[in-house]
């Protein structure tokens, strides 16, 4: 066996996500409670750390994100995020926070957290930038949370080589296509 297979690292990375739990429910309450920010977006990627974290806080009325959640049930969570002063937490499934969920919350949230990566670089950017919208006043902070753990370590050197690649890709086709437009004929 010379590697693991699809559903071994699904396993681990939900265990390693797991992991980290305790330490964010942690975190978060003491950081609420000191008031240093009034509302916070946390990234998962499977629904069972999510759950976890959300029962933790629950004291916060965390509502969650689910790749399942229809967009009415969608509406409804942002809508409660961003008018009801108690809920302080919004939980979402990094492939369920695209472009059509607003986590501005009025310009109080601008605390991410990312619990857990996706694999795919541009679902990790589409839901970090939800608090940045139009009508966020502050600078937004993300944080990711990462395990001194060989799993994590790999998972993120991964999703950064990822990244990486990108931007390169990215920067050569620009250069490309500044250097290969065709020249306009002045008319005389």
């Amino acid at each position: 066996h010379h590697g693991w297979s699809e559903y071994d690292s699904s396993k681990l990375l939900k265990l390693t996500g797991m992991q980290k739990v305790a330490a964010v429910i942690k975190m978060v309450r003491r950081e609420l409670k000191a008031g240093k920010y009034p509302k916070i977006f946390i990234i998962t990627r499977h629904t069972m750390v999510g759950e976890a974290i959300a029962h933790g806080l629950r004291k916060f009325k965390p509502v969650r994100l689910y790749g399942g959640s229809s967009a009415k049930q969608r509406r409804a969570m942002i809508k409660q995020f961003t008018e009801d002063p108690e809920c302080q937490v919004f939980i979402g499934q990094v492939r369920a926070c695209g472009p059509s969920v607003n986590l501005t919350a009025k310009g109080l949230c601008y605390e991410v957290l990312v619990v857990e990566q996706s694999p795919t670089p541009g679902e990790n950017n589409q839901a970090v930038t939800r608090p940045r919208r139009i009508g966020q006043k502050r600078q937004v902070r993300v944080r990711i949370i990462q395990l001194n753990d060989p799993v994590d370590k790999r998972w993120e050197k991964l999703v950064h080589n990822k990244n990486v690649h990108i931007a390169k890709a990215m920067r050569e086709s620009l250069f490309l296509s500044r250097e290969f437009k065709p020249k306009r004929k002045r008319a005389a």
